[in-house]
């Protein structure tokens, strides 16, 4: 292309969207798509282009997560309510991720992992409790090569027993059949986590707002992290259950100075009984994929 003007707002899209398939984190995605829309506004201005393109092309970061809002009720039930949960459809979006764009949210929701832990979730990380067989859970560690953020988010977070019975341990067997390290095929196609991540997120982000709707710039895909929590709450956890389901260090940064204390024991039996007794009565609305 030699001429700036003939420069659209697809085209842009289809710029950032490559970005994210490089492995390039939001905010160096934001800030090269920005490069471009400034020189557009700045050829619009002397007069070289009629239009320039603004809106709607930057992924939103909020200042931190702990600034995002939960979802309420309603909109809870207009998230869930999409026919992919409902009817068992599939967006044919490569960026959404085949059975990313239904497992994603709903573990979120119920179980409170990140995108990236869940994506890099495999045969060998949805397994027994080692202490108690009977509760199966999401093993969240850096074991096999996987990254986490940080070392207090290894943990075992029980799963609820609506996924298991829903389509997950089918998901699990179909991913150890074909020996994969991830349960999603998406993930084994890329290389990068970050890069599936990102996809994703834009993915979301667009149907959120222009599908859905839900135009709140503090409410995003780890708002399903809030409800999670406030859910806990509702339920009576304590902060200290609450930090260790959602891998947060006990006590925040604050804790890794001064006298060291043994770590308190988790009691996984208390943490399934939560998560299996919260409210959530969409998911008795939820098309479950066939075993």
């Amino acid at each position: 292309m030699r001429d700036i003007g003939e420069i659209t707002r697809a085209h842009i899209i289809a710029f950032r969207d490559h970005l994210f398939t490089t492995g390039l984190k939001t905010p160096t995605v934001n800030k090269r798509v920005g490069q471009i829309t400034t020189l557009l506004a700045t050829a619009q201005r002397a007069g070289w282009i009629d239009t320039a393109i603004t809106g709607g092309i930057y992924i939103e970061i909020p200042a931190g997560t702990n600034e995002r809002e939960p979802f309420d009720r309603a909109e809870l039930d207009v998230v869930f309510g999409q026919d992919v949960f409902r009817k068992g459809v599939r967006s044919e979006n490569p960026k959404a991720g085949g059975e990313l764009e239904f497992w994603i949210p709903l573990v979120s929701l119920t179980s409170g992992l990140i995108s990236s832990e869940i994506i890099q979730l495999g045969p060998d990380t949805v397994v027994p409790h080692p202490d108690h067989p009977e509760i199966i859970c999401f093993e969240v560690s850096n074991a096999g090569g996987r990254s986490i953020k940080a070392h207090a988010r290894k943990r075992y977070v029980p799963v609820r027993k609506e996924l298991l019975d829903g389509g997950l341990l089918a998901l699990i067997e179909n991913a150890r059949q074909k020996g994969w390290k991830t349960l999603w095929a998406a993930a084994e196609q890329k290389a990068s986590v970050t890069s599936v991540s990102n996809m994703f997120s834009s993915f979301w982000s667009d149907r959120l707002r222009n599908e859905l709707s839900i135009k709140d710039p503090l409410k995003t895909l780890y708002s399903l992290r809030h409800n999670f929590r406030d859910a806990l709450s509702a339920a009576g956890a304590t902060e200290y259950e609450k930090d260790q389901l959602m891998g947060h260090a006990e006590a925040g940064t604050g804790k890794k100075y001064g006298t060291k204390k043994k770590p308190r024991v988790v009691d996984i039996v208390r943490l399934n009984e939560l998560i299996q007794s919260l409210a959530w009565p969409l998911l008795g609305r939820i098309e479950w994929p066939s075993p």
